[in-house]
């Protein structure tokens, strides 16, 4: 092998390596959770791997399922992975290994997608020694995702992340690029991908939209482009339309709120339903909400902002939005109004527009309970996404800020901002819960059971 390819994969190689490792000393059981959604993806996933296909024994936050297994609502490409794999490996060992084999690729497309944004911002290979690259920006971008703790503890237990972003990363590489010759096939691959990851991680609904949008945009000035939004769209309506089939022909009545929470679907209206999310007064009040939220998200201090997941380094963010937006109005004030369209904007433009979609529905949902924003959590993830994008961007302003990015990015590395056992809950069941479950499984019928671990309940049952 080359020894200049040598020299560049060898840092992200050891970093990879040394995920490994930690991976390994992680080490939850997905069946041991108690409350959170990975264990009601595990239950349907157990449906799934016995031939039962997408049901569920749980009835969720005032759902009042009569029969049950009922047809489940959540969004189905995960359990059915899980699922299928969980019938060769057993669902024991498919809940720890598929979605950590999803990590190490969702890293590898990562750092795939990282080193494209750079070649189209003048900024891959960062530290070249004597022709040799020693460091580019995938490197950064990895390290950057691959220690973050959130990103690391719930893809080793059966949670969508994994497979979710390896699909959102995957979708963006899909994109058509300069000297492409099957333009729309590549356009169509993309929309179908993002259809995916959608169907894996409901807050992912807004992302093909955001693709076609991209594909809308960089048509200006390109011929080849024209029609590329339009079969982005329409393979991924392709791909989630049979979902949508399948909820309307297996269940009485369907809410559209449906698509993006699965606990929407009631079929008891005498429950009462939990009120979780903060009320608003009006439109301008929801409005002034959501714009508060970016103040909450990128404070360095905040609970559950975007630096309580990656530290410090989320903040180069909107240091980039700013610098930007400011060199963007000076351009408007010296006439200088066209922006770059073509091949060369489609890849960036799709990550930008992609990063805001998929964190929309976080700057949306304002809790009133003790987790008030979900930007720390797991639905902060794809700021990754902006982070590679600012790190390309900002890096052509000179020495110092480039010393500045790496002392930020090194530091975040080093010092992670949390531990990832923060976010594992590994508690093997007591006597007395075995011998609940001993009595569950002694009927020829499942019971049915009113308990806050309903979830862990049908999982770890015959029910």
């Amino acid at each position: 092998m080359d020894v200049r390819r040598l020299t560049r994969f060898a840092l992200p190689a050891l970093l990879l390596c040394c995920f490994a490792w930690e991976k390994a000393n992680l080490n939850p059981t997905s069946s041991r959770e108690r409350y959170a959604d990975g264990i009601y993806y595990f239950e349907i996933a157990q449906h799934v791997a016995n031939g039962d296909g997408l049901r569920t024994s749980v009835s969720l936050y005032g759902q009042g399922l009569r029969d049950m297994p009922a047809p489940a609502t959540v969004q189905p490409l995960w359990p059915l992975v899980l699922g299928y794999t969980g019938r060769i490996l057993g669902m024991e060992r498919a809940g720890h290994w598929v979605p950590e084999a999803f990590y190490f690729a969702s890293l590898v497309l990562l750092y795939l997608l990282a080193n494209r944004l750079g070649a189209c911002l003048g900024a891959r290979d960062l530290i070249r020694f004597r022709g040799a690259t020693l460091l580019d920006l995938g490197t950064l971008a990895i390290a950057i995702f691959g220690r973050n703790a959130v990103f690391s503890a719930y893809t080793s237990k059966s949670y969508t992340e994994g497979l979710a972003f390896f699909l959102l990363f995957a979708a963006l590489l899909a994109l058509p690029i300069a000297g492409t010759r099957r333009v729309l096939g590549r356009a169509a691959a993309a929309g179908a991908l993002a259809g995916l990851a959608y169907l894996t991680r409901s807050q992912f609904i807004l992302v093909p939209l955001a693709l076609a949008a991209a594909l809308a945009i960089s048509r200006v000035g390109e011929p080849r482009l024209r029609g590329a939004w339009l079969a982005s769209l329409a393979a991924a309506c392709g791909v989630v339309v049979p979902w949508i089939v399948f909820l309307v022909t297996s269940l009485p009545r369907v809410p559209i709120r449906v698509l993006v929470d699965f606990s929407a679907y009631r079929e008891s209206d005498a429950l009462p339903v939990p009120e979780i999310a903060v009320a608003y007064e009006g439109l301008a009040d929801r409005l002034l909400d959501f714009l508060g939220s970016f103040a909450h998200a990128f404070h360095p201090t905040a609970n559950h902002g975007y630096a309580e997941s990656f530290g410090l380094v989320a903040l180069v963010v909107p240091v980039a939005l700013g610098v930007a937006g400011w060199r963007l109005w000076r351009r408007r004030r010296e006439g200088a109004t066209a922006l770059p369209t073509g091949f060369d904007t489609v890849i960036v433009l799709a990550t930008f527009l992609v990063a805001g979609a998929a964190l929309a529905p976080a700057h949306l949902s304002h809790m009133a309970f003790r987790r008030e924003w979900l930007f720390g959590w797991r639905h902060g993830l794809p700021l990754v996404l902006g982070i590679a994008l600012a790190l390309a961007y900002l890096w052509r302003f000179g020495i110092w800020v480039r010393i500045a990015l790496l002392v930020v990015v090194a530091t975040g590395v080093v010092f992670r901002a949390s531990p990832p056992n923060r976010y594992v809950k590994d508690r093997p069941p007591t006597d007395a819960e075995r011998e609940f479950i001993e009595w569950i499984d002694g009927h020829s019928r499942p019971p049915v059971v009113l308990s806050v671990a309903g979830r862990w309940l049908a999982a770890m049952s015959k029910a």
